[in-house]
């Protein structure tokens, strides 16, 4: 069925379409030079507590291993709000709200302006009725968030970065 002449069409098929994109000048918009620009970059988290931990540690997933001439400071902050009420007024969902803000600054000594952003997630989470399952149902929401925010901060530095070794890449 895939046999001869058939499978030498596919495969030429398949590498005239690779060399046109190629050759449209298409490149990734967040990988590339600029997320290996941010390998192994050091992560400072501006808060000292569980969530900016989380967040300081995904981002650092995030970075892997490298010597990136770069540096990532953030500041993470929190909004926790009941959605649904019980009859007994009690809250039986609530929205966690995560905003980091980050700065990207050399770390090389070399004279760039800093960049910076912010990136927020949104996690909704049910309130079991039972204390213990509600933290541990919080704490598995602050996880999901900073795993989300990890991404997104690095995704965003990336095209930042990007745009600033080549000013094409500017909308």
């Amino acid at each position: 069925m895939w046999g001869g002449p058939a499978r030498l069409l596919a495969v030429l098929a398949l590498a005239a379409a690779l060399a046109g994109l190629s050759a449209c000048g298409f490149r990734p918009v967040y990988g590339g030079a600029a997320a290996g620009a941010l390998a192994g970059a050091p992560v400072s988290a501006g808060s000292e507590d569980r969530l900016g931990f989380l967040v300081a540690n995904a981002v650092r997933e995030q970075t892997g291993a490298g010597d990136s001439p770069y540096r990532i400071a953030l500041s993470t902050s929190s909004r926790e709000r009941g959605l649904g009420r019980a009859g007994d007024g009690r809250a039986t969902r609530f929205a966690l709200q995560v905003t980091v803000r980050y700065t990207l600054t050399r770390a090389d000594g070399r004279d760039e302006p800093p960049v910076r952003g912010s990136v927020q997630e949104r996690i909704l989470f049910e309130a079991p009725n039972d204390p213990f399952a509600l933290i541990s149902a919080r704490s598995q929401a602050e996880q999901r968030a900073a795993e989300t925010l990890g991404l997104a901060v690095i995704r965003d530095a990336s095209i930042a970065v990007g745009r600033a070794r080549d000013p094409r890449l500017n909308p």
